[in-house]
């Protein structure tokens, strides 16, 4: 009988892996559905007008805390910004303003001020009015171009995953232009 009950077993694993070529790890009591087909990448640029705290009232990007006795700057490790920038459709500070870029940037290396970037950008005009993409990760210190992750979002970017490359266009200044190019998929 034991036989017979391990030659039914093999049976039913054998009819269940064939049923469900898909999963790696199907179960023996239903076979989960196929992966939904994969969306097209989009791809779309903004720019983003920061000012950084320079002795005026009018910067989007400060300075809150850092080392005790240390100047608090992009480049000296434990600065933490929060920043609340402009988004505009072109590079110019008087185009089209799209939303913000509200967040924080956190100043990680020890050396060469490596960032912590944590940036959701708020839609509030144009195609994407009402929505907003969350941007996470680990960036070179400006001038420099840097990569971080598209982890999720709102509305038009509900599920949204990709990539969002920074690019600063006028080196290193109080006043950045920062060219973003986003790639993702839903």
């Amino acid at each position: 009988m034991s036989a017979l009950r391990a030659l039914v077993f093999a049976l039913h694993v054998f009819f269940v892996l064939a049923l469900c070529p898909h999963t790696p790890r199907a179960t023996f009591f239903f076979c989960p559905p196929p992966p939904p087909p994969s969306s097209p990448t989009n791809t779309f640029v903004v720019y983003v007008q920061a000012t950084f705290a320079n002795g005026t009232n009018n910067f989007t990007a400060f300075p809150v805390a850092g080392i005790n006795g240390k100047e608090f700057s992009v480049t000296q490790f434990g600065t933490f910004y929060v920043d609340d920038d402009y988004i505009t459709a072109t590079a110019s500070p008087t185009s089209a303003m799209l939303g913000r870029s509200q967040g924080t940037i956190t100043v990680t290396g020890l050396v060469g001020g490596r960032l912590q970037v944590s940036l959701t950008l708020v839609f509030t005009s144009g195609l994407y009015n009402g929505s907003t993409l969350v941007l996470l990760g680990s960036a070179n210190p400006i001038p420099q171009v840097a990569q971080v992750a598209v982890v999720g979002g709102t509305n038009n970017f509900t599920f949204a995953t990709g990539f969002a490359e920074l690019q600063p266009l006028n080196g290193v200044a109080l006043n950045q232009v920062i060219k973003t190019t986003v790639t993702y998929k839903i």
